[in-house]
């Protein structure tokens, strides 16, 4: 009996320590986003509401890569419509970019524990080129950076980012948790989904017949 409370007790001591260990790798909600660098899941997730508006999460975590100087960038869409670019604005560098990015091969991103997130193939970016600058994630590119590199239009192809929780992710220049920056999305555009652009024709025909209802009823 001894030796068996001894095996429940080394057994419950190893499920603690395994606990202790998966908070400390991941002690918030990744949601559908997988592990880059040294973070589990991305620094800032910017989610695009069901009504249209914009909520920017700051997930308090150190850089993806060890020297410290950018940030993972995580997009839910809840939308009904397809986004298809955000403009992003800070008071940092963010589209300075140095080549340490989330699919680039330094060995400040892949000598992590998640590594860099690199594909089987070059990930395409809109207009079917191949991004070059190791910061873009799948079907993602950057257009419209300006001189001060504070503010830039992230583009998503591939027809969007789905409405209904489809999702995306890149990385952007500088740790701006760390750095106490802004990351500021003033303007998205999107594109409605199919679904949405049935129910607005139902909706326009059900006016148009309801007003030529009411024309036949008057003229009656």
């Amino acid at each position: 009996m001894g030796f068996k409370k001894t095996l429940v007790r080394f057994g419950l001591a190893g499920l603690v320590l395994a606990c202790a260990f998966t908070s400390a790798r991941a002690d918030f909600d990744t949601g559908p986003f997988h592990g880059i660098g040294q973070n589990a899941g991305p620094g800032y997730i910017i989610t695009v509401n069901a009504d249209g508006s914009v909520t920017v999460t700051n997930n308090h975590l150190a850089s993806y890569d060890t020297g410290g100087d950018d940030t993972y960038i995580g997009v839910v869409n809840n939308s009904a419509f397809a986004l298809t670019s955000l403009t992003i604005t800070s008071n940092l560098a963010i589209f300075g970019f140095d080549g340490d990015g989330i699919t680039s091969t330094s060995p400040l991103v892949t000598g992590t524990p998640f590594g860099a997130d690199h594909g089987g193939v070059p990930w395409q970016n809109a207009t079917g080129g191949t991004d070059t600058t190791g910061y873009a994630g799948p079907n993602v590119s950057f257009i419209n950076i300006n001189g001060a590199q504070t503010s830039g239009t992230v583009v998503f192809g591939a027809g969007g980012v789905r409405g209904g929780g489809g999702h995306a992710y890149f990385g952007l220049e500088d740790d701006i948790n760390a750095a106490n920056g802004t990351l500021n999305v003033p303007q998205i555009t999107g594109t409605p989904e199919p679904t949405s652009l049935t129910l607005a024709g139902l909706g326009a025909l059900g006016y148009l017949g309801f007003r030529l209802r009411r024309k036949k009823q008057a003229k009656a």
